[in-house]
């Protein structure tokens, strides 16, 4: 371990932009510390030695500055820098750090660790220089060993001397985790002169402690200079365009695919260097992407107020719309891509696989060039029933439930709470009523409540205590409502699936499919579940 920490510090070991190198927690840092000191394994580390390949780097570790690098070949710590990072801070942590990281907004105080040697229990050894009381190493100056001393004998040595008589536990403490951390041995995986694809892929498939590199960030490593930083840029956009619309916590997968469109790179590649290559020569499409995310926001907010990208039923609806808004914007009306949205999310355009994503996503193409939409994959276009299905908001069919149920107390009450509630609370506002096991996360069973109010609303419910104005909102009809005072969940379940699903056909995606000229057919599960049938409408 202390071989691999000084080629760090002498420029030898390199540690790459592919992502910000301290994001553990204390808690993480301190476990890691722990389990060097108790001789425990810590995972191996993965090193990529390239003599070809250019890989902007990082000149600082958190606080600390790292020097250039001294060797013609490359050496990469492509795997292990949390780790990495935990015990450089806690080893090499010194007054002459700059005091504060402004990237990570961390203080040197936070990597300055400290082992208590009068500590009996082992959460209690490690602890940071931040926590203690105050003035409490001048008071007791040879209670607390801070770990940078213990890599250098002389200073070791300078701080036991400091232990009065009558406490050689501390002595005997001190040498034994000096020894353990000088000691302890890391497993080095390395890639010798393998390509940036392989290594990519790679990285890509380790997990190190859930803080993996990402696509985005291995792509902002090679196209990293001075005068341009695709993550900060990145940041940046996300504060000046889309803050202000609530979109700014948009998945960042969602922003990579939307530049890769953008880009003409293929939205399933995971080679790197494309992107980056066409990044380069177009440092401008990062803010394209993201002006076309706001125009889409925008839009959306307009027609049926939905103001959260987490509302919608497919990414890649977002991705392909927010492609059009950028480079197509005043070609076709809003709410002819409205129903294309609605169309696409109900016939599950998106559903099955990357061609059939491709080609819904050229289908939109060509309509927004037309005006005219042809519906381009082979299997018909087709909707599932709500038929004793049971979606969630993790599917696509569950956030198409969650804003027809929310669409509906908007057109009822005409006050706008249903969209409301569902944009500040998103997925805790699709509440699921049922008592019984047979009749939970029925689409039946689903309503669209402030969470706080899910309890009270089911007592209601079932104590048949509702409003008729209440009924009304929430699309209980009195057949439906009739199955409750004879206790019979399922046939419940039952009646109001059909009539939701017909509230659907009737103003939502049926509408949307019309005016773009389509038919379709309609799948609806047989008696018990049994055997599908269609018929076309």
């Amino acid at each position: 371990m202390t071989s691999v920490l000084e080629e760090v510090a002498e420029g030898r070991l390199q540690i790459p932009r592919f992502q910000r190198p301290l994001v553990w927690s204390w808690p993480q840092r301190r476990d890691l510390l722990s389990s060097i000191y108790e001789g425990l394994p810590i995972g191996a580390l993965m090193v990529w030695v390239s003599a070809d390949d250019h890989v902007e780097c990082y000149d600082k570790l958190g606080p600390y500055p790292l020097p250039k690098p001294i060797l013609a070949a490359s050496r990469f710590l492509m795997d292990g820098v949390q780790r990495v990072s935990t015990l450089y801070g806690a080893l090499r942590a010194a007054k002459t750090w700059t005091e504060i990281d402004a990237e990570t907004n961390q203080t040197v105080a936070d990597f300055s660790v400290l082992f208590d040697l009068d500590s009996e229990r082992d959460e209690d050894r490690f602890v940071r220089e931040a926590d203690l009381p105050k003035d409490a190493t001048k008071t007791d100056p040879s209670r607390y060993l801070p770990l940078r001393e213990i890599m250098d004998t002389r200073r070791l040595v300078r701080f036991q001397r400091q232990i009065g008589p009558g406490l050689d536990h501390r002595l005997d403490a001190a040498d034994e985790v000096a020894a353990a951390f000088r000691q302890y041995k890391i497993p080095l995986i390395t890639l010798n002169n393998a390509s940036l694809e392989t290594v990519t892929k790679s990285f890509q498939r380790v997990n190190s402690r859930g803080a993996s590199m990402s696509e985005m960030h291995m792509i902002n490593a090679l196209t990293y200079s001075p005068q341009f930083d695709l993550l900060q840029n990145e940041a940046n956009l996300r504060h000046e365009l889309l803050a202000d619309r609530g979109w700014h916590d948009i998945d960042q997968d969602v922003v990579l695919r939307s530049l890769k469109l953008e880009l003409g790179v293929p939205l399933y590649s995971t080679e790197p260097e494309m992107a980056s290559e066409r990044m380069r020569s177009n440092p401008g499409s990062l803010e394209k992407v993201f002006r076309g995310l706001r125009s889409l926001a925008a839009a959306f907010d307009r027609c049926i107020q939905l103001k959260s990208p987490d509302l919608f039923p497919y990414k890649l609806q977002i991705i392909s719309l927010a492609y059009v808004f950028a480079n197509r914007g005043g070609m076709i009306h809003d709410r002819r891509l409205l129903d294309w949205f609605w169309m696409t999310t109900y016939t599950e355009a998106f559903g099955i696989s990357a061609r059939q994503s491709e080609v819904t996503i050229a289908d939109l193409g060509r309509f927004v060039e037309t005006g005219h939409f042809r519906w381009g994959l082979k299997q018909k276009a087709n909707v599932r029933s709500l038929q004793g299905r049971k979606p969630d908001f993790r599917s696509a069919r569950g956030r198409a439930l969650a804003l027809s149920l929310s669409l509906h107390i908007d057109r009822s009450s005409g006050d706008g709470s249903g969209m409301e509630l569902l944009n500040r609370y998103r997925k805790d506002a699709f509440f699921s009523a049922a008592l019984s096991s047979k009749t939970r996360g029925r689409a039946g069973f689903r309503f669209v409540l402030a969470p706080h109010e899910g309890s009270q609303f089911r007592k209601c419910l079932f104590d048949l205590g509702l409003t008729r104005s209440e009924r009304k909102r929430h699309m209980i009809s009195d057949e439906a409502y009739e199955f409750l005072l004879v206790d019979d969940e399922e046939a419940f379940a039952d009646q109001r699936e059909s009539e939701i699903f017909r509230y659907e056909r009737d103003t939502i995606f049926g509408p949307a499919i019309s005016n773009l000229a389509m038919r379709f057919s309609v799948t609806t599960a047989g008696q018990d579940g049994g055997e599908e049938r269609s018929y076309e409408e």
